[in-house]
């Protein structure tokens, strides 16, 4: 049923497109149903399950190869979610260490790089979006220059840590976010927010230096899980782990309903499938090596 929206969400998107139609901002960026962020977080899982499928059998699933390099083409060059370039080298690094092991670390890498330099040469919706990001970082420091996205992110982080000082073990508590940010900002006179669009400064202001390594703790754990499991149980739990992990340092994935909401029912539909399989495999083996002493058992008795 994923599949099948994002198949549904990447023809919508492809409609827009094509035709132009611009109505509304959302519309102007090609997004559909969500903003442009999270269509692209999601889109690139689509991209990881089709190649992932494809790579499975080649021969009879073909077609999820063509839905990898179109959905792949609407990532980069028709919705101008940078989030969604990150998630997406993350997974074809994950891909190829699932398939290849650590050797295939440095093809990854020359992948991702091959990919964004075609893209950065061919795409000038791809090419703005990077032009953006260094600029952005370069005149940072440049005083009262206006933010809008890359430069108002690094405030934010800035911010978020000079508030963690404060209590960095234990932090503020939960929901203090908003109120401690509020207060530092009416000193400051910058920008107010809610969102510092980073996970691990939300977690830092709220729940301290104790709450982020919990919160490692959880990937850690989960990671270790799915090393034990098989199939697309395994390959889509640590494709959600690792994109969840990364893309938390530049978005508050675990705040913004969508993904946060995602992340959960992903996590916990790939582990406990994968768990119960385990489980129902070890029952057999264990029926299977109690039933010749049983046997064995029965045996004997006839012949006494």
């Amino acid at each position: 049923m994923f599949e099948l929206a994002m198949i549904i969400t990447l023809i919508a998107s492809l409609t827009c497109w094509m035709f132009s139609i611009d109505t509304t901002v959302r519309l102007m960026d090609n997004a559909i149903f969500k903003n442009r962020i999270t269509q692209n977080i999601l889109m690139s899982f689509l991209v990881y399950l089709a190649v992932w499928k494809f790579l499975e059998h080649p021969a009879r699933r073909w077609p999820y190869a063509l839905v990898a390099v179109i959905a792949t083409y609407n990532i980069l060059a028709i919705v101008p979610g940078r989030s969604g370039y990150l998630a997406l080298g993350i997974l074809i690094g994950l891909l190829m260490y699932q398939k290849l092991g650590v050797k295939g670390i440095l093809p990854a890498a020359a992948c991702v790089g091959l990919i964004g330099l075609v893209t950065y040469h061919h795409s000038e919706r791809f090419q703005n979006r990077i032009n953006q990001v260094v600029k952005e970082i370069k005149e940072y420091r440049v005083p009262n220059k206006s933010r809008s996205s890359v430069d108002l992110r690094l405030e934010f982080y800035e911010n978020g840590l000079e508030i963690a000082k404060s209590s960095p073990l234990m932090g503020s508590g939960v929901g203090s976010f908003a109120m401690k940010y509020r207060e530092l900002m009416e000193q400051k006179g910058q920008h107010v927010t809610e969102n510092p669009h980073n996970e691990y400064v939300m977690l830092l202001v709220q729940n301290g230096i104790i709450g982020v390594g919990l919160f490692l703790c959880f990937f850690w754990v989960s990671w270790q899980t799915t090393r034990g499991l098989t199939g697309v149980e395994q390959a889509l739990g640590q494709a959600v782990l690792a994109v969840y992990l990364f893309v938390c340092m530049v978005n508050s994935l675990m705040l913004d309903t969508t993904e946060g909401c995602l992340f959960g029912y992903l996590v916990g539909l790939t582990l406990a499938g994968g768990v119960t399989g385990i489980k129902a495999t070890q029952q057999e083996d264990l029926l299977k090596s109690i039933t010749p002493h049983q046997s064995q058992e029965e045996s004997g008795r006839e012949a006494a």
